[in-house]
C-alpha cells in the first residue's frame, strides 16, 4: 500500500503530545500542536503537494522568535533520532544525541 494512504482500518495513531487524532483534525481543520505535522506527515504530504505544490515552508520567518523555531525543529529531529537509537539499542549513539539535546535545551 502506498505511504500516506491509510485504509479505514489503519487509522494513524493520535499525537502523543496533544492527543488529537487525524479524524479530529479532518473534522475541525485544526491541529492541536506543532508536533501534529510530523505525526500525520504521511496523510498531509499529498494534501500539501496538492495545495501548495511543496512540502516545506519556504516563506518568511518572524524576526522575533525565528531562531527559536529553528532550534525547536532541530530539537524535535534529535529527539526522534534518540528514540530510534534507543529502539535499535544503539546506546552509544543515544548518549551522544541525549548530550546534544541537553546542550540545546540549556540554551533556552
Amino acid at each position: 500500500m502506498p505511504q500516506g494512504h491509510e485504509s479505514a482500518q489503519e487509522a494513524p495513531k493520535p499525537c502523543p503530545v496533544c492527543g488529537i487524532g487525524y479524524d479530529d483534525f479532518r473534522a475541525t481543520g485544526r491541529f492541536g500542536c506543532k508536533n501534529d505535522y510530523r505525526v500525520f506527515a504521511g496523510q498531509l504530504e499529498p494534501l500539501f503537494d496538492k495545495i501548495h505544490h511543496a512540502r516545506r515552508h519556504t516563506g518568511k520567518v518572524p524576526r522575533r522568535g525565528g531562531e527559536n523555531l529553528a532550534r525547536d525543529e532541530v530539537l524535535l529531529d534529535l529527539k526522534e533520532r534518540l528514540a530510534e537509537a534507543i529502539n535499535n539499542e544503539d546506546y552509544e549513539k543515544a548518549a551522544e544525541l541525549r548530550d546534544q539535546i541537553g546542550r540545546l535545551e540549556g540554551n533556552r
